[in-house]
């Protein structure tokens, strides 16, 4: 089979390239032939740009024509905008994949009518995430109405994320400071204010000392101010280390050297964890996680077993969480790692290919 996976690239870090990678490597690894768009241009434009669905359409248009697939896939969502300018002969073999936010906001937007379309032609859908498939068949009832959510949810599947496993996770270095990573970036969404006021929370109750390292791309803007005026207005100046983009190789000592893994992710009507991959990352190596009782990525932790479930706006129910596992150690490494398991990139693959022999036979 020939599958064609519409990204924009596999090798800058960010959900939607991991995704695409990996979902490449599942299915080369069982034989497949796979070709990945690199050049369609910004997903975000393909929001904001009227014309940017058209123009990105004419130029796939060739690249069906050099590679002529069995399976078209779309793992970024901004790209489905391009949809009503295909045909239906490609609709037909056209798969979408729906991580989280652009699924729902391309409904709230002046593209509403090419959403609204492409919702309609495709035949199969994958979400990463139960909340992800009610947040989207939530919006197509308010926007489009029952028929239209009621036919989304019959074609879609939802298949989890999946997750790299280390090698070798080994094992952890015994410190007197706990490690407490976060990983993502500094966004509203991802919840670093209230993960500082969590950890400010627990230095007032915990016995034991504390970092805190953030890890991923940010902006020098009013959101990162905020943060860099929290930091300092709780005494956490030594505490926190922002550590912007780094190399994987050092992201995987970062996971391995840590002791929990935080991120209290927020939820709005537009914007929410889709699944959570990097909660999955953390337990590959057996690092408990704390996070929302909200959205995706309670899915991407099994309470009480991987981690805990929050309240983003509690610091102090965070920080008593916080104590369970650094100091009493009530979530086992064993039963992280055992559940980042269960998310291999096999198995996801297997049920992606399902997905692509029910387009075929239909």
């Amino acid at each position: 089979m020939h599958i064609l996976l519409l990204s924009d690239g596999t090798e800058k870090p960010g959900g939607w390239q991991t995704y695409t990678r990996d979902l490449a490597q599942g299915l080369r690894n069982q034989g497949h032939t796979v070709t990945v768009t690199t050049d369609l241009g910004s997903p975000i434009s393909f929001l904001t740009n009227p014309l940017q669905s058209f123009f990105g359409a004419t130029k796939l248009k060739k690249t069906l024509r050099d590679h002529t697939p069995d399976i078209v896939h779309i793992t970024v969502e901004p790209y489905a905008m391009m949809m009503p300018f295909l045909g239906k002969e490609i609709a037909k073999k056209t798969v979408l994949t729906i991580h989280g936010s652009y699924g729902v906001r391309p409904l709230q937007g002046w593209n509403r009518l090419l959403a609204k379309q492409y919702y309609k032609t495709l035949k199969q859908c994958i979400t990463v995430s139960q909340y992800t498939k009610k947040r989207v068949i939530e919006e197509l009832q308010k926007t489009c109405g029952d028929h239209l959510a009621n036919e989304f949810e019959r074609k879609t599947t939802v298949i989890p994320n999946a997750v790299r496993l280390p090698v070798s996770p080994g094992a952890k270095k015994e410190s007197d400071v706990k490690q407490i990573i976060s990983v993502g970036g500094i966004k509203p969404r991802k919840g670093i204010v209230e993960s500082l006021q969590a950890i400010a929370a627990y230095r007032t109750m915990g016995d034991i000392d504390v970092h805190f390292s953030i890890y991923g791309p940010y902006k020098k803007d009013g959101y990162y101010e905020k943060v860099q005026n929290t930091i300092y207005g709780l005494s956490l100046g030594d505490k926190v280390t922002i550590a912007g983009n780094v190399s994987e190789e050092e992201l995987r000592s970062a996971y391995a050297s840590s002791d929990l893994y935080l991120m209290p992710a927020k939820t709005t009507h537009d914007a929410f964890e889709g699944f959570g991959l990097v909660y999955l990352e953390a337990n590959a190596y057996g690092v408990p996680c704390i996070g929302p009782e909200t959205s995706g990525a309670a899915e991407a932790i099994l309470e009480g077993e991987t981690g805990f479930h929050i309240n983003p706006q509690d610091p102090q129910q965070i920080a008593e969480k916080m104590k369970l596992i650094l100091e009493e150690g009530a979530i086992k490494e064993e039963n992280c790692r055992a559940f980042a398991q269960k998310h291999s990139i096999e198995k996801m693959t297997e049920k992606v290919l399902e997905i692509y022999h029910r387009l075929q036979a239909s």
